[in-house]
């Protein structure tokens, strides 16, 4: 997307001339060292933490460290470079430090992280703040995963708070996702999604549906809409609930067909510009999958998710999307 190129910029002009973007980027790539019992990774990796409601499929330019600290236990820490928009300008730069442990203990993992936001206010020439917006801003995340009896439990939670612009007032997010074997071949999961004062969730963490927050950050779909999110970032006067149950039923080796309804809460909305504050509305949905291996590395699926959204963005939404994905 050049956007509208002006006559009198003769640059613009040039063929394969792209103002403020480039052509290729790094999708990820990194050195990683390794200093005895401790890995040193430096580049650009993926980044997922606690199930894809804090981080999801994103990529990051990182520093880590990963060192042993037990038998079953490991430390992390590091930074990642999180806004850096302008190559000329370090002012408008943020930044994550972060310091966590990740584990496993009688069956079950576990991990817990806490992060320090760092960035300076700055201003455009209008005089409008275009610094990064998580400045002094700390994260906490724990999760656990593990069974009870034949029950497999995911569960956690994130607070995000502190800061001087965004999610000054404190946040919160968490999840609790139950699955168990009802019959040899089906699977039944149920969750609880929740977000409390507009905290940070990401857009690829597993609603159940293929509409609400189904396309992380670097495996984009066409079904996602973005008016259906459960994440609004830094808006403290808004809540999220989402409660949903997904049935799997593996028909064959090759073939799994699955089913889902769900409700959602959005206490608080906005829509474009306009803010509804006072706002509170309840959308349904029904998703139907069907995914197909072709062979061991190639996987192809459709999905047919529907939202009943007409109280919510003024219409209800149907999608449906075709998909095939292959490793090498």
């Amino acid at each position: 997307d050049y956007g509208v190129l002006d006559d009198q910029d003769e640059a613009a002009r040039k063929p394969f001339t792209h103002r403020d973007h480039r052509f290729s980027s790094l999708d990820y790539g990194y050195l990683q060292l390794a200093l005895g019992d401790t890995v040193v990774r430096i580049g650009r990796q993926i980044a997922d933490w606690n199930f894809g409601v804090t981080v999801g499929d994103d990529r990051r330019d990182r520093f880590l460290v990963i060192h042993p600290v037990g038998a079953n236990t490991s430390l992390l820490t590091g930074f990642d470079v999180r806004h850096s928009p302008t190559v000329d300008d370090p002012q408008d730069d943020g930044y994550l430090g972060f310091l966590g442990f990740t584990g496993e203990l009688g069956g079950w993992e576990w991990g817990a992280l806490a992060g320090h936001y760092v960035g300076q206010p700055a201003t455009d020439e209008d005089g409008e703040p275009s610094g990064y917006a998580l400045r002094d801003n700390w994260l906490v995340s724990p999760y656990v995963d593990g069974q009870v009896g034949d029950v497999d439990v995911s569960a956690g939670m994130h607070y995000l708070g502190g800061g001087d612009e965004t999610f000054e007032d404190g946040s919160y997010a968490g999840i609790l996702r139950l699955g168990v074997d009802v019959a040899p071949n089906f699977y039944l999961q149920g969750q609880y999604i929740g977000n409390i004062d507009g905290s940070l969730i990401t857009q690829g963490v597993d609603t159940f549906s293929s509409l609400i927050n189904s396309s992380p950050q670097h495996e984009m779909t066409a079904t996602r809409i973005e008016a259906l999110d459960i994440g609004e970032v830094g808006a403290n006067e808004y809540d999220r609930h989402l409660l949903a149950t997904r049935g799997t039923w593996t028909a064959t080796e090759a073939l799994r067909f699955k089913g889902a309804l769900g409700w959602v809460n959005y206490d608080g909305i906005q829509i474009g510009d306009d803010s509804f504050d006072d706002r509170d509305e309840d959308v349904t949905f029904v998703d139907l999958q069907m995914h197909y291996d072709l062979t061991e590395t190639t996987t192809t699926w459709g999905t047919l998710g529907f939202a009943a959204s007409d109280d919510l963005i003024g219409e209800d939404a149907t999608a449906a999307s075709v998909n095939i994905r292959t490793e090498f």
